[in-house]
């Protein structure tokens, strides 16, 4: 049988499934439950948590931030130096914690206030 024939690997994405059910002309459930039956289903989709296989989406610079608020440089600074301060709760590592922070300001260049604001 088909279903059979089916071998999981730790690359078997949910695009590869979706290949497979289309190339043999099966509903994908069936393709998915097949591996499944033969591995475990966090298994299949481990492939897509891999770091290569995330979006990339580049972090802004603080001038970048700025410019896009119309604020100054100092109060991103300002956003950036509360902002690891408090990642650095949920990670050890300051480039990350920084990357996370220039992240979230880049959204509100107030997040950090606001959340301090909030969390008091």
């Amino acid at each position: 049988m088909l279903l059979e024939q089916i071998k999981p690997s730790v690359f078997t994405t949910k695009s590869k499934v979706q290949e497979l059910a289309k190339k043999h002309g099966i509903p994908s459930q069936e393709v998915l439950s097949a591996l499944v039956g033969k591995k475990k289903k966090c298994d299949i989709f481990k492939s897509n948590l891999k770091e290569e296989n995330l979006p990339t989406v580049k972090t802004p610079s603080i001038s970048e931030i700025a410019e896009k608020h119309g604020c100054s440089v100092k109060k991103i600074e300002s956003q950036l130096k509360q902002g690891v301060t408090h990642e650095l709760e949920h990670t050890k590592k300051r480039d990350v914690a920084r990357e996370i922070a220039l992240d979230h300001i880049a959204e509100d260049p107030d997040y950090y206030t606001k959340l301090k604001e909030i969390e008091h």
